[in-house]
């Protein structure tokens, strides 16, 4: 066990780095997004993830199909996940993506709680209260519709609430590449269905979206779900959600200087809320919330 506490500051820089990238991705799929379908930018995306993680570290493919049962549900709800978020981000804006989607912070432990069959702690319930509230000003305030996007995006926080659960479960299980590289390509394979069947395939072209697929596939996804998997062995759930509220403030910091993204007095209320929920949830939460015994 000591040697698992001694890791933690680690895991936690570690995925402070992972969710920087996770924060600057919100304006380059916002932008490449213009000129591919969202489904299919995806697919990509996961294709040359899963194949960049296989030539670096072949044995992980072999794991990886040996351990269905682990990699299935875990690929689906990152599938889920990116599937809402990268729609949502054709209507709505980065900043507000990124926001709503920080708000899995509060429902990973109200899952968490569902799952082990217990009433969520009061802090985790006023922390889910506030980050409605946050919501609600963020999304119908002043200068602000609620659009087609904001409500796909709603979505997103259940999706990888579930995600971070399961990541939680079996990342002792399994090693952080055929994790990371299971999830991957079982998401690969799910959203190249859907994108085939819902959307009219393009040629990728332009600087937008080659530099937004490469960082996207190669930082956001083989590196990041590797540094996922390896943190979360020495991490709770509710410990990894909360380091990754760090990636709305780092996506809300890109909207506004590289797109120009602004926020009325409410949404910024709205935002402060969200924040402040996930932060109150954060100091709440035992650190061995959801952990499993090792």
């Amino acid at each position: 066990m000591k040697r698992l506490n001694d890791s933690r500051p680690a895991a936690v820089g570690a995925l402070v780095a992972i969710t920087f990238i996770w924060g600057v991705t919100f304006v380059l799929i916002k932008s490449a997004i213009r000129h591919i379908p969202p489904l299919e930018f995806l697919s990509i995306r996961f294709l040359i993830a899963s194949l960049l993680l296989t030539a670096l570290v072949p044995r992980s493919f072999k794991e990886a199909i040996r351990v269905p049962r682990f990699v299935i549900p875990v690929g689906a709800a990152l599938a889920a996940g990116y599937a809402f978020q990268t729609i949502g981000l054709v209507t709505t804006g980065a900043t507000k993506s990124s926001l709503i989607t920080g708000m899995f912070v509060v429902v990973t432990p109200l899952f968490g709680a569902v799952a082990l069959r217990a009433f969520p702690k009061p802090v985790v319930a006023v922390g889910a209260f506030i980050a409605a509230a946050g919501l609600f000003l963020l999304t119908t305030g002043p200068d602000t519709t609620f659009n087609r996007g904001d409500a796909i995006t709603l979505f997103v926080p259940f999706a990888f609430a579930v995600h971070i659960l399961l990541m939680g479960r079996y990342a002792r299980r399994v090693s952080p590449a055929a994790l990371a590289l299971g999830q991957m390509a079982v998401a690969f394979i799910l959203l190249t269905a859907a994108s085939v069947l819902s959307e009219a395939l393009v040629v990728p072209r332009g600087a937008e979206v080659w530099i937004a697929l490469l960082v996207t596939s190669v930082g956001a996804s083989a590196l990041a779900f590797v540094v996922m998997a390896w943190a979360q062995r020495v991490l709770s759930p509710t410990q990894a959600a909360v380091v990754c509220t760090m990636e709305p403030v780092f996506a809300t910091a890109c909207g506004v200087v590289v797109l120009s993204e602004r926020l009325s007095v409410v949404g910024w209320a709205g935002a402060a809320l969200i924040v402040g929920a996930t932060l109150l949830v954060s100091i709440g939460e035992p650190e061995t919330s959801g952990a499993e015994p090792v």
